[in-house]
């Protein structure tokens, strides 16, 4: 039983550290992309204007 908890909690800290990783992840990507205005991050066929 005491294996089943440490696996629990080995996955619960790593889905902790995924989840930090991809805000600061995004919120880094965010502050880049109002500094360099010409930069899209948005790839063309997830624009909302497509015509296919």
């Amino acid at each position: 039983m005491r294996v089943y908890s440490f696996i629990i909690a080995l996955q619960l800290s790593l889905l902790m550290w995924v989840g930090v990783y991809h805000s600061a992840r995004g919120l880094y990507l965010k502050l880049d992309a109002s500094h360099a205005s010409n930069v899209s991050f948005i790839p063309a066929d997830m624009t909302p204007n497509d015509t296919r």
